[in-house]
């Protein structure tokens, strides 16, 4: 038997075990009895994956889409129950919180497992490398003349934006701002990371072997880079941790991707020293909006001396991460005992997000304004706040999946998304050519990768289409030709 047929039989056979467990657990209250054997296919999927992917796909690294999600999809999923298996005391402060039933903690678990396994799977396929015979639209962004049209666009929309939204330019974080300042926001990102992405799109194709660091990020040219150091510095400044992280993951990842120079020492250093300034910025922002931005970092940072738990652990620094395994604690137990499925309903508002508006007017005129189907992460909120939404808990990827198609269509779609992944991640690592379309895909789901588990799978379609919008208008106005 050959090592590819026997990771693949093993990846199969953990993913039944995973599904009978799940079952069983729906139907009869377990008590955690299973939690040991589903952390330990959890370890053992990942290894023979990690194994598969070291002998058939020798270019992947460590800083790619592909182990990035699992980092976090481990972070948000297996976290609470570890912590469980080395000590049933140590949650005492925070069961009722994250836990729906605690007798049935082996459902969400298993629900989970099936969908990591489910994604390993698609992920674990081999593809011919493919080389495309068309025009090499790349070249044309080595210039950084080729981006001047967005990034001065950019530029314009961001000022509007803080101009139009006080309660951004003073620190606030999270406040409810206006329709107008939402969508130049949204404007401002789409044209951002357009730029970004045809900087990268530049690098599709070429080795960055003898490339420095400091010629690569200069390669953005000045006008981009101070865009993105103003807009880092704002984030930083309101506490948003969201595009520090994935610009961050986007730019200097690539580039480190390509070069492969980054030991698994130095990335774990990287994650925990990560991890831990993230959490200090991310906490700044629930201080007192008339305080200074010192002071709230220095009241973030004495919050962080301070264990979640009855002692320190490992996951104080991925906290907020992790916690976010409470939405598919209390979804999974309640549909469909106590809710029906939505049937793709979340999945459908995600892809109207593509034309702007749209779906506001779906939610308004067809679904009646019931905020209970406005996407997965409201429901979420209804279910935790017994029906009194007065705020937003988040969603995960597999309750999100879960809410709309059961545990059928975590399998597939989790497969799918593995196997989009086996076919174009390369490009990532591998100079090689790609149409535009994968590549802004790719780019997008690669920034996101380390929240991706805490959220919507289909949640960043829009995102990547109008982005794609945007790219072919400058390549048409600049070049007049489209691009592929």
């Amino acid at each position: 038997m050959s090592k590819e047929i026997f990771i693949k039989i093993g990846l199969n056979f953990l993913l039944i075990i995973s599904v009978v467990v799940y079952f069983v657990s729906k139907n009869e209250p377990t008590h955690g009895a299973f939690t040991g054997l589903l952390l330990g296919g959890v370890f053992l999927s990942i290894t023979l994956s990690y194994v598969w992917l070291k002998i058939f796909n020798q270019n992947m690294t460590l800083i790619s889409l592909t182990p990035i999600f699992i980092l976090g999809y481990v972070v948000v999923f297996f976290s609470f129950a570890t912590l469980r298996l080395i000590n049933n005391e140590v949650l005492d402060q925070f069961e009722v919180f994250v836990f729906y039933d605690l007798s049935r903690i082996d459902t969400p678990l298993s629900l989970s497992t099936i969908g990591l396994i489910s994604f390993l799977i698609g992920v674990t396929k081999r593809h011919t490398v493919k080389r495309l015979r068309k025009k090499d639209f790349s070249k044309k962004y080595r210039s950084k003349g080729s981006i001047i049209f967005i990034v001065i666009l950019a530029y314009i929309i961001f000022g509007v934006f803080l101009m139009t939204t006080p309660t951004y330019m003073s620190g606030v974080y999270g406040v409810e701002i206006s329709s107008l300042s939402n969508y130049l926001f949204t404007l401002f990102n789409w044209l951002l990371w357009s730029a970004i992405i045809l900087k990268i799109f530049s690098y599709s194709k070429l080795e960055m072997k003898n490339l420095h660091f400091v010629q690569y990020v200069l390669s953005y040219g000045y006008l981009l880079l101070t865009l993105i150091a103003i807009y880092v510095l704002m984030s930083i400044y309101v506490g948003d941790r969201g595009p520090i992280i994935s610009i961050s993951i986007a730019i200097i990842g690539f580039f480190f991707a390509r070069k492969k120079t980054i030991s698994l020492t130095k990335y774990l250093i990287i994650l925990i020293l990560g991890a831990t300034v993230l959490t200090v910025i991310g906490d700044a922002r629930t201080r007192s909006s008339g305080d200074n931005f010192l002071t709230r970092v220095g009241g973030a940072a004495e919050l962080t001396k301070t264990p979640y738990f009855a002692n320190e652990t490992f996951l104080d620094p991925v906290i907020n991460l992790a916690t976010s395994e409470r939405a598919l604690n209390h979804v999974v137990l309640q549909v469909p005992d106590l809710y029906d499925y939505h049937y793709g309903l979340n999945q459908f508002q995600y892809l109207l997000s593509v034309v702007p508006g749209l779906g506001g007017v779906f939610f308004n005129s067809v679904l009646e304004g019931d905020v209970r189907k406005q996407g997965s992460a409201m429901f979420t909120s209804y279910l935790i706040q017994d029906g009194d939404i007065k705020y937003g808990d988040g969603t995960s990827i597999i309750s999100d999946l879960y809410l709309d198609f059961g545990w059928v269509g975590v399998i597939s779609i989790m497969f799918i998304f593995g196997r989009v992944l086996s076919r174009h991640e390369r490009i990532i690592s591998t100079p090689g050519q790609i149409k535009i379309l994968p590549l802004i895909f790719l780019i997008i789901y690669f920034s996101q990768s380390l929240y991706l588990a805490r959220s919507a799978l289909l949640l960043e379609v829009g995102t990547v289409i109008m982005i794609y919008m945007i790219i072919k208008i400058n390549h048409l106005i600049l070049f007049r030709e489209n691009i592929q």
